[in-house]
């Protein structure tokens, strides 16, 4: 790392882009800060209303045995409260017993829940909470209380796991203050202490794919047996999901990390959207069937024209594009029009022209395709024509272009309701994708949360954030580690010859990837009191792939779910090779 002085700053970059042995330069970022039945939802893939978080049945994992247990989790945040009844260990007591690459440190293979706590600035506390109450999601558990029987009510996502903790902050700072280098200075303390899962609620102010993305993937490049979990961010749209910039922070952009967003949490308030969205069934003709495929989607009714609802009763109607696909010239024939639903593509002139044409070549209906990847958007203007208008997203839009192609057609009907706070977005929660097209987050996981606190003994308090979403990917991360490990793959229950002792950090991203839940709600929109924009199909910039759900990613023998998981991990293939694997679908999912 280089310091200069603010006025010497163009100049020393100027010498230093000289330099034959620079390859790149890039300003040091400042990084800022950014559970009971988040475990519940994330083991049994949600809860109904008036069931209650404290119900041993919803936590069919632990009841397994699957709780973290032979996991060490690494994590850098502001401090732990080490006495804490969710960290302290009556036996061992806590205290600088060394040193660690010249910081005092505190190790024991002995501690119940920290193996390893190592003060990068000095201090061995927390004077923020922030620290505290991540690391209570990730593994807090009172001493002596067994989760799978009756769960207190910050027990974290893998009470059995322990901690390599590292201290990034001195006395009440807002924020912390990570090494130079993640790869040589980060990450080693807790790998060489055993911990294949590392979880961080941190992140630079920029999007961009930086020095701190690039020593994240450099690490987990050379150690391939390391996942690694970042907060998304804070930065999203507080007004329900309207079109942004890239909101991500660094390192959660970079390529192997699993990037966390947040959703809602139990008990949160689901309000009504005065956004209308309705739902559109495609189908199209398949060769030598008597049924056609079908597809439902979302579609965003205009804030002028007709109701898309008017159509419910007409059945299926022929999806035809318009030609041009702007739909700002008039159509080339307004008989291939007449009577269909008309898909064109946003921009290049107002949407209230795009309707009069569509409407005066006597469309039934107009749809209208995004030309961003932002997914949903308002239409807003105006009209004097009654011709029913909406949108899609763009991920949308490119199958409803091959359907009209192909000869399609598509009807409406009214929106399932899906009201769970489970499958809402928060709206605080960091939006992709990555400047490059990535998609990111990668996953989404309830955001407010109560966990261990500076207070009492045992105080809790709530906070919210992504940086309270990571520890819940990040403990569930453990757990899949430890189904390998343990021997429940691939009959789902727990067999000693079958123990794969090292899963690749790829295999741990693909497991909670897969099975992840897709949201089925709103982006929450903290301006009124209204809800947003509906979510786009996972995977998406918001969403990423879903939100974590353990009961979809890893069966359990016994658990009444007729489905398989199969797995390949650490497949070597060479410049020019190719592997193929086939598989049958017997019907349900296939992912």
């Amino acid at each position: 790392m280089v310091s200069a002085c603010s006025q010497d700053l163009a100049h020393v970059l100027a010498w230093l882009a000289a330099r034959p042995s620079v390859r790149w330069l890039s300003p040091s970022k400042e990084t800022m800060l950014h559970n009971r039945a988040a475990a519940a939802a994330m083991q049994s893939g949600g809860l109904e209303s008036g069931q209650s978080p404290s119900n041993a049945d919803l936590f069919p994992y632990w009841q397994a045995g699957l709780d973290g247990s032979g996991q060490i989790i690494g994590t850098g945040d502001s401090g732990l409260n080490m006495q804490s009844c969710y960290f302290e260990d009556n036996a061992v007591r806590f205290r600088r017993t060394g040193t660690r690459n010249g910081f005092s440190a505190f190790s024991s293979s002995k501690h119940r829940k920290v193996v390893l706590y190592v003060a990068l600035r000095g201090d061995m506390s927390d004077a923020d909470g922030h620290g505290t109450h991540t690391s209570g999601t990730l593994a807090g558990s009172q001493q002596g209380n067994d989760p799978a029987v009756s769960p207190k009510e910050a027990t974290g996502m893998a009470p059995g796991a322990r901690l390599a903790f590292l201290d990034l902050a001195s006395g009440r700072i807002n924020g912390v203050v990570t090494p130079a280098d993640l790869n040589k200075n980060y990450f080693p303390f807790a790998y060489e202490e055993g911990a294949r899962v590392h979880s961080d609620s941190w992140g630079s102010t920029q999007s961009a794919y930086d020095s701190l993305a690039s020593e994240v993937d450099r690490f987990l490049w050379e150690n391939q047996d390391f996942t690694s979990v970042f907060s998304a961010g804070n930065q999203g749209d507080s007004r329900g999901g309207t079109e942004t910039s890239v909101t991500l922070s660094s390192p959660s952009v970079a390529k192997n990390v699993i990037s966390v967003g947040a959703t809602l949490n139990f008990g949160a308030q689901v309000r009504s959207s005065l956004i209308t969205s309705v739902q559109m069934t495609v189908s199209l003709p398949v060769t030598g069937s008597r049924n056609p495929f079908q597809q439902k989607t979302l579609v965003v009714q205009a804030g002028f024209g007709g109701s898309l609802l008017s159509l419910k009763d007409k059945g299926e109607i022929r999806l035809v594009g318009a030609k041009p696909r702007s739909a700002c010239v008039s159509f080339s024939s307004s008989a291939a029009v007449s009577g269909r639903v008309v898909l064109a593509e946003r921009g290049g002139c107002q949407l209230g022209e795009k309707l009069r044409r569509a409407s005066d070549a006597g469309a039934a209906a107009l749809i209208i395709t995004n030309d961003r990847s932002s997914g949903f958007f308002e239409l807003s203007g105006s009209s004097d024509r009654s011709t029913p208008m909406g949108g899609v997203p763009r991920s949308v839009g490119r199958y409803l272009w091959d359907v009209a192609e192909e000869g399609g057609s598509v009807s409406f009907s009214e929106r399932p309701s899906h009201s769970s706070p489970f499958d809402q977005l928060a709206a605080f929660s960091s939006s992709g994708p990555t400047s490059d097209g990535r998609i990111k987050p990668d996953i989404v996981a309830p955001g407010r949360l109560s966990s261990a606190s500076l207070g009492d003994t045992c105080s809790t308090n709530t906070m919210q954030g992504t940086s309270m979403a990571a520890p819940v990917v990040g403990g569930s991360a453990a757990i899949v580690r430890q189904y390998f490990a343990a021997g429940f793959y691939p009959t789902g229950t727990r067999k000693e010859e079958d123990a794969y002792s090292n899963p690749s950090g790829a295999l741990v991203k693909a497991v909670l990837l897969a099975g992840a839940s897709h949201l089925r709600g709103n982006v929450e929109n903290q301006n009124d009191q209204h809800g947003g924009l509906p979510l786009e199909e996972a995977p998406s910039g918001k969403q990423g792939f879903g939100r974590v759900d353990l009961s979809q990613a890893l069966p359990l023998q016994g658990s009444g779910k007729n489905w398989r998981l199969q797995v390949i991990d650490k497949a070597r293939i060479k410049q020019g090779e190719s592997h193929k694997y086939c598989a049958t679908a017997t019907g349900g999912p296939f992912r």
